[in-house]
């Protein structure tokens, strides 16, 4: 307790060298948080936006993968839901899936008058559980509409009109309500047409879906290919991400007697978890950055106010203090300058997250090669709190090693010389 009371008598004596210390490690964890935050927005916008929208685990036919042409229709899942029914007789799908629906993806030219766009349509349920984005994100109208006499068969004629993002209905100068032209090629490979009714128009502010989908209920999709009772996957939500490779392992026996492969979602989204791991690797870079700059600089700043002090400490020694003694005095300023210099680092840090994971920032183009829309949404984790604080308080104490190891080598000679000159 001594020399507890000592270390903060010494801090309060040399203020402007612990200010400095301060400040240094108070930097360092504003910017470890700050760092975190933002790769911890990342992760929890994959996992909760382009999970949701892909899935955890999708099911398609034999050959797709390796198939030439994205759009072809070739590779399609004949009676999903047969499929869907022996999947949920299944005990491990039972107790592992959350939800299951079949989606229909080709590609098309919609047309009004003498302008034109490729894009690519997909075929899903009105009430489907995916592209919650895009149902979320409606400017006008409504997602798709459901007809009067709907049925909950996946071959039904679920739906009526078409939705569009807000920059696809003004390229083709649509508003609401005016038909649009789908032109596709079909089942037979003749090109073939129909039109519908512009019932929604939505903005979800990610590019690749913006200006590159358009939604029609499934039965219309079905319809428009002449595919009837088609599907280009089945989709799957499962209550845990992390058990998609055991329960695809469980399901793949079953699926393969009927002609289908499954894929987790780190299979499907390969590129973008290699993008997930070199954010976290790049984390760790920045941090062992910051914590060698850090404690460079508290190590110099420490140093010379202990050197400073080397005739005190030569007193203290001729008086009866132990090497031992002195050494964890050192240490206890250094503990005492990093806590103080942390837990301000965390009053100012914190605030800053909290306020871009509520408004996020909005980056542009950046972020939308994750999905996650033009803003970009911090967020704020107790493990990134914690290892920034550790960090912090840890930078300083490490710092002061090397100058109480440097203090108690001296001998106490050389110390009462220095105060005698």
């Amino acid at each position: 307790m001594l020399f507890l009371r000592l270390a903060i008598l010494n801090i309060r004596k040399y203020k402007r060298r612990s200010a400095i210390i301060i400040f240094s490690v108070l930097l360092s964890v504003v910017v470890m948080v700050t760092v975190g935050g933002m790769m911890d927005g990342v992760r929890r916008s994959f996992f909760s936006e382009l999970l949701q929208q892909s899935g955890h685990l999708q099911i398609h036919t034999a050959g797709w993968e390796s198939r030439l042409d994205p759009y072809s229709i070739k590779y399609l899942i004949h009676d999903p839901d047969k499929i869907i029914s022996t999947l949920e007789a299944h005990s491990v799908f039972a107790e592992r899936a959350v939800h299951v629906e079949p989606i229909l993806h080709f590609g098309a030219l919609l047309v009004n008058g003498d302008k034109n766009v490729a894009m690519e349509g997909q075929g899903v349920l009105p009430d489907t559980s995916f592209f919650d984005r895009v149902r979320s994100h409606m400017l006008e109208g409504t997602f798709l509409q459901k007809s009067a006499a709907q049925s909950s068969a996946a071959t039904a004629t679920d739906g009526s009109g078409i939705a569009l993002s807000a920059s696809t209905a003004k390229l083709l100068n649509l508003k609401l309500g005016d038909q649009v032209v789908v032109l596709v090629q079909d089942s037979t490979g003749s090109p073939y047409y129909l039109s519908y009714p512009l019932t929604g128009i939505f903005h979800a502010g990610v590019t690749e879906i913006d200006e590159g989908n358009f939604f029609l209920s499934l039965g219309n999709a079905q319809q428009l290919l002449d595919v009837s009772g088609q599907a280009s996957e089945i989709r799957i939500t499962l209550r845990d991400p992390n058990s998609a490779a055991a329960t695809a392992a469980l399901l793949d026996p079953t699926l393969n007697d009927a002609g289908l492969s499954i894929q987790t979602w780190r299979q499907i989204n390969g590129s973008l978890i290699v993008f997930i791991d070199m954010g976290d690797l790049f984390t760790l870079v920045i941090n062992i950055f910051i914590v060698i700059v850090a404690a460079t600089v508290i190590t110099n700043s420490i140093l010379m106010t202990v050197f400073e002090r080397i005739p005190v400490f030569g007193t203290l020694r001729a008086i009866g203090l132990k090497r031992r003694q002195l050494f964890w005095m050192i240490i206890d300023e250094g503990f005492l300058l990093g806590l103080a210099g942390s837990i301000l680092g965390l009053a100012l840090g914190i605030p800053f997250v909290l306020y871009f994971q509520i408004h996020g920032l909005d980056v542009g183009a950046m972020s939308t090669a994750l999905g996650t829309g033009t803003i970009y949404h911090f967020a704020l984790t107790p493990v990134n709190v914690t290892e920034s604080f550790l960090a912090g308080t840890l930078i300083a104490v490490v710092g002061s090693l090397y100058a109480a190891w440097v203090s108690v080598r001296m001998r106490l000679i050389e110390t009462l010389q220095r105060q005698g000159a």
